[in-house]
């Protein structure tokens, strides 16, 4: 039996805040499961036969559009976020390396070797 379109769309819906709310929490190992299920979703709506009108009526209706622009806006928020501590992490890593060698011997300092 298939599904409504309106079902598939609230389960788009359920499946989108679901990955806003695991985002929000920094669960990012369960998000590519998350990911998958609302892209099989998608999938389905692309494939519906149905009037598309009442598929745009519905998408308005459950206020996708807005779900969408918060997950996009906090996906990015994160993605900032993560490429900061990445930045910091590579710099101490870069600062550990030059200074861990200084009690060996062979630290440089301006380019010369001590």
């Amino acid at each position: 039996m298939e599904e409504s379109i309106e079902k598939i769309w609230k389960d788009y819906r359920d499946c989108t805040v679901n990955i806003i709310n695991r985002v929000k929490q920094e669960d990012f190992d369960s998000l590519d499961n998350e990911m998958r299920m609302r892209q099989e979703i998608l999938n389905k709506i692309i494939s519906m036969k149905e009037n598309k009108d009442q598929a745009k009526k519905l998408y308005a209706e459950f206020q996708i559009n807005k779900i969408e622009r918060e997950l996009e806006l906090i996906m990015k928020q994160k993605m900032v976020m993560i490429k900061s501590k990445l930045g910091s992490i590579s710099k101490n890593k870069k600062a550990s390396t030059a200074y861990g060698g200084l009690g060996k011997g062979y630290a440089t300092i301006f380019s010369k070797k001590i």
